[in-house]
Order: structure tokens, then sequence, then C-alpha cells
């Protein structure tokens, strides 16, 4: 089964072109993936002398998305690339915000698969996506 719009989150580590080729391998001719990146900056109010810092950290992330939306546009001219970003850390909930505003229909992701007292302590992005979406969430473990 493919699907029409699909979200895909990245974190552009070594692992993120398979996730993408995933997405791309799930995506109808004319669809869309998005793809969505957390950034984690510094608290602007609580250490604004480190405001530039964030700025040129973000202004860079946006142009890594934009090269990331070309890139694979000029290889899958077939289907529509998008970038979504957030800054807020409630990271589940901004996937279940976005597959909503998006009707999203897959949401393509990684897990770093921690078990035992690390997944206690730490929490699982994918289990809380899972438990809060309306749509398949196909996860590839990394």
């Amino acid at each position: 089964m493919n699907y029409k719009n699909i979200l895909c989150p990245i974190d552009f580590t070594e692992n993120m072109g398979s996730i993408i080729e995933i997405a791309i391998s799930q995506c109808i001719p004319n669809g869309k993936i998005t793809f969505f990146n957390y950034l984690e900056t510094i608290d602007y109010e609580k250490e604004s002398i480190n405001f530039e810092k964030d700025t040129e950290f973000i202004n860079s992330r946006k142009e890594e998305m934009e090269a990331l939306v070309l890139q694979y546009k000029s290889i899958n001219p077939n289907i529509t690339f998008k970038y979504e970003m957030t800054f807020d850390n409630n990271i589940s909930g901004e996937i279940k915000h976005l597959a909503d505003l998006h009707n999203i229909d897959l949401i393509v992701m990684a897990t770093h698969g921690r078990s035992g007292i690390n997944k206690l302590f730490m929490g699982s992005i994918a289990e809380e996506v899972i438990e809060a979406v309306n749509c398949p969430v196909l996860i590839k473990k990394i």
C-alpha cells in the first residue's frame, strides 16, 4: 500500500538517508513528503547573549532543509517535498499536530531502540507518536 501524504521526522544523523528512502518507497506518484526537524536551541529569554548563535544555527538548518528538499526533488520529480521545523521540545505532540494539519496518512521515522532502564527514564518518542496519531507509523530501528 502506498500513501499520498507522508511525514518523515529527520535528525541529520548518518541514518537519515535510509529513513527518507523508506518514505519515498511508500509514496504514490504526485504524493507529498514533509520532512520534520526539531531544533534544540538555547532559551532566548534566559540566555539572550546566545541569541546570535541560535539565529546562526536556525538559519543554517533552514538552508540544510531547503537543500535536502531540492536534492530529493531532483531525484524524484513526481513527489512534492516540503519541510517543517519546530523548537517545541514536545516532539511527539508536534508530530501529532503536523499529522493533523497536513492530513498525513503515514509517518516514517527512526527509533534508537532503547530498552530497559534507558527507556524508562528517556521515554520513547516513537512510542508516544504511535499512541497519539490516527495514522500508521512505520518505524525503523537504528
